[in-house]
């Protein structure tokens, strides 16, 4: 029930007056609500935020503040934990008339510099800009209800498709006014209304014919669920809707939304194939702080993993923004077919790093990254290999890795896993002794014997089994889970609920108990007690209806087991003579649980383990920046890297005597060892985790240069070293040298050719040289003898180089030959064929007789383009002030010369609404064309052949063109759009016609004329 009306229950009198209360509460006659500038924002009630278009006076035109304001607003509001869902309106008259383009004339018709790329580049960062607008609407996690009245024109149709619930007034309409003024709706009309409305076909007539939809329609494809009789009823409507689901769940609401827009945009089965992710932002500098990525492994993801542990403490300490993301196949993340085996084709340690690779290119969209957010990943067990794999595999996308406890070594048969649980139940250090182990040993020899000499009531009786064996696998099982204990307390030696090393040495070595077999028996009751286990499952028809459970696999059981017949093996058995247990379970049992699971044939296992040691590199592993964590009596370091190999990496490898299983993962605690706490507080340990971020950030991109693919990437050089006298601008010009992503190349290159090239030194210089100290070894220095060093790996990197800085410089040379080209010929236009000075004698007169000398030397120019020669004060209405080369757009009816008040604001860039008074529209169609006095008209002609290289004003030129010629800065304006498109175009398409050929770009298509004009593929949003 609406918690904010909750008064229905007693009678529509009860529903309605508080509704309505709200809805005159959301109005906001005292204007925008600060800082914001075109924005109200109120809070009708709770958890709902109103946030209404404020520039009733500009029909809520969006001009420059509104594009900052609403990013600002909706990222606001994401992160109120006070608000649930937000209502979106318009205030005055109409809902909106799209963008305001008088308003942003100056960015887009007037960009800085004369570079046609740069001038794209610039004008698409705007349309950037504005995507992201609505965009940021869209991705809100809080539900927006948006309630439109009247006119919702171009960018209004942008941003209520962004919106997830659409409501509309009787008199509102809807219309994609862009291809009307020769421009195409590139931020996000043309992507978003064709899932909306379900109808391609009614979306390419209402994108190519720019017709009106009215409510009625409207509802009836789906662009608005309900509509309503007048703005107020709607407003109330928009606010009982935003009550009901303000009175559910926030997580159930918001989550539901992120699965509505991802399913929107994905099949079906790629929508229920979603995967569970965690974020916290608590400590994260949003700047420059770097993203600390904690990998899943196998078994669920707990919100728990970004809350405490050590990669925690080092974000709090970096400024990290910690995500994780959950395995595919375990916890929650489950593919719609479950855990069949036709599904189980996609569980891999391959596709888990393409998921962590799709989701790094989802938080850098979804948080906007940069370069200076580099990641770290974190990783325990296998997910400490996949750590290490991921930095390995995705080096362009992870700067460093921590993998802990990482068996990054795939072995079918792993016995040694016993070996190191023999030699840690003798390690003193923990609680261990020669005496321990040889109890234990002593103990299983006693158990087998037992089960095997017709004891089995009294062993079920001891350990507590909860049913008695029924078969030589259910003996198996018990002897196996017995084993267990051991197992698992020295893989988690104080951690957990399992006894510690000290805690079974003690049991295991007290005398009271004489007989080894007893002090077993007293061992599994303490266990049974401290895991709260009611008895000892011994049942192997158990053990395998888990593995074949292919519905839920919370447990993870069946999708480990998989992994380990098609990618690992990890099969522990007592096969070492070194094991403390009786040899039970042989390699041959679980290999063949393989075929009788997933029919994996045993032969194929061997296979299956020797491509992951290949495609990963296994203990041969050299990728750079992984540190490998591990503790001396986890039974898992035999599989991980333990010694630094060659030293590429110092410090790659930490060793923490007495430590378990991924202990450096845990939050430091007062009882850790203090082998433990100094790995944990020693600085050169973390090496580049520390000092080498800070580095990162002081040389961007001079630390690794990619070479492409997913390989490894190549160290470059290091920077040269410059005194500390270098004053601060040299530094500045330093720093950006090292900065760009061709320095390593050039680096490279330079430096081999420099050895190779450089002038021999005298006999006299050579022989001083040998005598110097500061000489000393650098006789040789002027030596073509580097080149003949055969180095198969220097040189495959200086190839690439080559080539790479090759074709750099050809395109910078095809670029510089046709800027030559173009600017020869515009200079030869200019200066050739307009005589400026026949424009400049007679200002003042402005007489005919001048310009048609000027036309005739310009014989070059046909007929069908000189409608320039005609007074140029009957200006043609441009609302977009761009339009589009190919458009014709000189037969526009609306007449943007028309004074300022008329229709809808004159610096409103939005279509009339075809309801003006009649009056006026009489008006207008009576004015005369040539209205401007020809004093200012030569004015303005005069200014425009004096500054062709830049032929639009300034807005203070603007100003002093006014004064000048007596006209208002709108007219100035309007009379300068039409300049361009009428005078100073045709000249430079007929120059371009006339010449030996126009210059064509790289891509093969003929370069336009005048730079501006010549983007029209970049169609601005107008309203």
């Amino acid at each position: 029930m609406n918690c904010i009306v909750k008064a229905a229950a007693l009678g529509r009198r009860g529903l309605w007056f508080p509704t309505l209360n709200a809805v005159r509460a959301m109005s906001t006659p005292g204007g925008p609500t600060p800082p914001f500038t075109t924005l109200s924002i109120t809070h009708p009630a709770n958890h709902v935020t109103h946030v209404e278009l404020h520039r009733p006076e500009k029909r809520n035109a969006m001009n420059k503040a509104y594009w900052s304001e609403m990013v600002d607003c909706f990222n606001q509001i994401s992160e109120d934990p006070e608000c649930r869902v937000v209502v979106l309106s318009g205030a005055g008259k109409l809902f909106t008339a799209g963008i305001d383009i008088m308003d942003l004339a100056g960015d887009l018709l007037q960009p800085q510099g004369d570079d046609t790329a740069r001038i794209a580049w610039y004008l698409r960062g705007i349309i950037s800009k504005y995507q992201n607008t609505f965009s940021v609407i869209e991705k809100c996690p809080k539900p927006v209800v948006v309630a439109v009245h009247g006119a919702c024109v171009g960018g209004g149709v942008d941003l209520i498709t962004a919106c997830d619930i659409r409501l509309c007034t009787q008199d509102a309409w809807f219309q994609v006014k862009e291809v009307d003024i020769g421009l195409a709706a590139d931020v996000g009309t043309l992507q978003r209304l064709p899932k909306v409305i379900g109808s391609r076909s009614l979306v390419n007539e209402l994108a190519l014919t720019a017709r009106k939809m009215y409510s009625d329609e409207a509802k009836t494809c789906g662009l608005v669920s309900r509509v309503f009789s007048d703005k107020e009823s709607m407003m109330a409507g928009a606010l009982e809707i935003a009550g009901e689901i303000a009175c559910r769940s926030p997580v159930a609401v918001q989550g539901t939304k992120i699965n509505l827009l991802y399913s929107r945009d994905h099949s079906v089965t790629e929508g229920l194939d979603y995967m569970k992710f965690i974020v916290n932002e608590a400590y994260w500098k949003k700047a420059d702080g770097p993203v600390f990525l904690y990998i899943s492994g196998e078994g669920a993801l707990s919100k728990f993993s970004l809350l405490t542990g050590h990669h925690v403490d080092i974000a709090k300490k970096h400024g990290a923004l910690l995500v994780a993301l959950e395995h595919r196949f375990y916890g929650s993340s489950v593919n719609p077919g479950g855990l069949e085996l036709l599904n189980l084709q996609h569980l891999s340690s391959q596709q888990a790093l393409a998921d962590l690779a799709a989701f790094h290119s989802f938080i850098s969209q979804k948080y906007a990254l940069t370069d200076k957010n580099i990641w770290i990943s974190f990783g325990g067990s296998y997910a400490g290999a996949l750590s290490a794999w991921f930095r390995g595999k995705f080096p362009h996308l992870v700067y460093g890795a921590v993998a802990s406890s990482a068996p990054v070594q795939a072995k079918l048969d792993f016995s040694a896993y016993n070996k190191v649980v023999a030699h840690s139940l003798t390690e003193e250090d923990v609680g261990g002794s020669y005496k321990c182990l040889n109890s234990v040993r002593e103990a299983f020899v006693a158990l087998k014997a037992a089960l095997l000499g017709g004891n089995e009531m009294k062993v079920v009786k001891d350990f507590g089994c909860c049913d008695v064996p029924k078969s030589p696998e259910d003996r198996t099982e018990l002897v196996q889970s017995v084993a267990d204990i051991f197992m698992g307390s020295v893989q988690y030696n104080e951690e957990g609920v399992m006894p510690t090393i000290a805690q079974i040495c003690d049991i295991m070595t007290n005398q009271s108990q004489e007989e080894a077999y007893d002090r077993l028996v007293k061992l599994a009751e303490m266990y049974r007690a401290m895991s709260k286990e009611r008895c000892l499952d011994i049942s192997h028809q158990h053990t395998m209806l888990n593995l074949n459970e292919s519905t839920s696999g919370s447990f993870g059981y069946r999708q480990w087991y998989y992994q380990t017949c098609t990618e690992f093996g990890f099969y522990q058995t007592c096969d070492d003579a070194s094991c403390p247990f009786v040899r039970t379970v042989t390699l041959k049992d679980h290999t063949q649980l393989c075929l009788q699971l997933f029919e994996i044939p045993e032969d194929k296992l061997p296979m299956n383990i020797a491509f992951t040691n290949q495609y990963y590199g296994g203990h041969q592993a050299k990728t750079q920046r992984v540190l490998y964590i591990n503790g001396d009596i986890d039974p898992w370091m035999e599989l991980s890297i333990v010694h630094n190999g060659t030293g590429v990496d110092e410090d790659r490898t930490i060793m923490i005597h007495g430590a378990a299983h991924c202990a450096d993962m845990n939050p430091a605690h007062s009882r850790d060892k203090p082998s433990l706490s100094q790995a944990r507080k020693n600085p050169t340990q973390l090496i580049w985790l520390s000092c080498k971020y800070e580095e990162l950030i002081q040389y961007p991109g001079s630390e690794i240069m990619p070479m492409g693919g997913y390989g490894e990437a190549m160290r470059s050089l290091p920077p040269p070293h410059y005194g500390h006298g270098a004053p601060d601008s040299l530094k500045h010009y330093r720093d950006q040298i090292y900065g760009h992503p061709l320095f390593p190349l050039l680096a490279l290159v330079f430096e081999k050719c420099e050895l190779a090239t450089c002038s021999p030194r005298d006999a006299s210089s050579l022989s001083n040289a040998s005598h110097h100290p500061s000489m000393t070894g650098h006789s040789d220095v002027c030596s073509s003898e580097s080149f003949n060093e055969d180095i198969a790996a220097f040189a495959k990197q200086m190839i690439q180089a080559i080539q790479v800085l090759r074709f750099h410089l050809l395109e910078l040379e095809k670029v510089h030959d046709l800027c030559d080209n173009f600017c020869h010929r515009y200079i030869t236009c200019l200066k050739g064929k307009m005589p400026t000075d026949l424009v400049l004698e007679d200002r003042e007169s402005g007489s005919k007789s001048d310009m048609e000398d000027f036309t005739g030397s310009c014989t070059s120019l046909s007929e069908q383009n000189q409608s320039w020669l005609r007074d140029t004060d009957d200006c043609l209405s441009t609302p977009s002030g761009t339009p589009s080369a190919s458009c014709g757009l000189a037969t526009h009816s609306v007449d943007a010369c028309s004074d300022a008040g008329d229709g809808l604001d004159g610096a409103v860039a939005s279509p009339s609404t075809g309801e003006e008074d009649e009056t006026d529209r009489d008006r207008r169609n009576n004015k005369k064309r040539g209205i401007f006095p020809k004093v200012a008209t030569n004015i303005m002609r005069a200014w425009l052949f004096q500054h062709l290289s830049h032929p639009y004003p300034s807005e203070e030129q603007k100003k002093q063109l006014s004064q000048d010629t007596g006209l208002t800065i709108l007219q100035v304006n309007n009379w300068f759009i039409n300049a361009r498109r009428r005078i100073v175009q045709p000249m430079i398409d007929q120059s371009n016609r006339s010449g030996q050929g126009a210059p064509y770009s790289p891509d093969g298509g003929a370069l336009g004329g005048y730079g501006l004009d010549s983007q029209p593929h970049l169609g601005l949003r107008t309203a």
